[in-house]
């Protein structure tokens, strides 16, 4: 179990969780505990949870929509996000909402978007430190790990398994990431440690760079571009290179220690429908030739496991990433913001 689970990670979590209560009668009580220990929230809303309803099933990573006309006949709809758990009655007269939260913070009107679309309720470790949405009419309210604790080893899970979904929960007990505070990490301090020496040098090379394949349409850009501050998670350290109009690409290292740490570069693309027009070939290269992969919100992402990275000195680390910096520009995949900071749009 310990093997398998990567500490911190709360995609994982999720997925777990979904898988547990594909069962009704665990995802019944997991959503049931999940409404008893929230506090908070709007009292209409609790009540709406609370109300009696038979066996619900459970969808784990599901796009949220919310009708944004009143108009039955003629309804429209917007996409407010990704919720990490969807749980339905299988009447389908009561859903559920349920946000986990390990070591990232809420987006900006995360919970409200999400209560657009129905009853919401989130999982964090220090309830304290969320919003009180009191006035919004879906808001259920927020519960911490820790209250959950008892709960969650005591759900029906099949005997077939109950043993390792116990062993896990002890896992995550010992990594703290049920704790109302994320414990500390020599490792992902190493990384900020590498990080923090390699920021300025990587800079420099992503500005000779520019230079090279924009000439002198990049002085502007070039002049502005600094590392952004170290940001440590439980388990990754990263930092930005950023221009006047902000970050467009972010390093960050995991596993450091280990025999192959993986290593994550997001390039944050314009993506409104003109940049994506032109960008449309340099996208492809990203994608066909680099490694990248498109998430949500117009960024690309590429992350694999390097050994070349284990426990490596700065100048090696250096030698490891800014290759494929240099890739990266090369590609034109940075024609849009160039030019925009070069008009003056930064």
């Amino acid at each position: 179990m310990r093997a398998l689970r990567f500490a911190g990670e709360e995609v994982q979590l999720g997925l777990v969780l979904a898988s547990i209560c594909q069962d009704p009668k665990v995802a019944t009580a997991f959503a049931d505990a999940v409404v008893a220990r929230s506090r908070f929230g709007n009292p209409r809303a609790r009540r709406q949870a609370k109300r009696a309803h038979a066996d619900v099933y459970c969808l784990g990573e599901q796009y949220l929509q919310a009708r944004i006309t009143r108009s039955h006949s003629r309804a429209r709809w917007k996409d407010v996000g990704r919720v990490d758990l969807s749980f339905s009655s299988l009447a389908r007269d009561w859903a559920l909402t349920v946000e986990l939260k390990l070591n990232s913070d809420f987006g900006p009107k995360q919970l409200e978007r999400y209560g657009d679309a129905g009853l919401v309720a989130a999982i964090v470790r220090d309830a304290s430190t969320v919003e009180r949405l009191t006035s919004h009419p879906n808001w259920v309210g927020v519960a911490s790990w820790e209250w959950l604790s008892d709960d969650l080893r005591t759900l029906p899970v099949d005997d077939l398994w109950r043993a390792q979904w116990l062993a896990l929960l002890d896992v995550i007990d010992a990594d703290g990431d049920f704790a109302s505070s994320s414990p500390s990490s020599r490792e992902v301090e190493a990384q900020a440690e590498l990080l923090e020496a390699i920021a300025q040098p990587l800079v420099d090379h992503f500005a000779e760079a520019l230079r090279r394949v924009y000439r002198s349409s990049a002085d502007v850009a070039v002049s502005s571009l600094h590392s952004t501050r170290i940001h440590e998670s439980r388990v990754w350290a990263g930092t930005g290179i950023a221009a006047a109009d902000g970050t467009w690409v972010w390093i960050a290292i995991r596993n450091y220690w280990s025999p192959a740490p993986r290593l994550s570069i997001d390039h944050y693309a314009f993506d409104d429908w003109r940049a994506r027009r032109r960008l449309e070939q340099a996208h492809a290269r990203l994608e066909r030739r680099l490694g990248f992969t498109r998430q949500r919100g117009g960024t690309f992402r590429r992350e694999a496991p390097l050994p070349a990275l284990a426990s490596a000195s700065p100048e090696q680390a250096i030698t490891v990433i800014a290759p494929i910096l240099t890739a990266l520009v090369d590609s034109r995949a940075f024609d849009v913001e160039v030019e925009r900071v070069h008009r003056g749009y930064g």
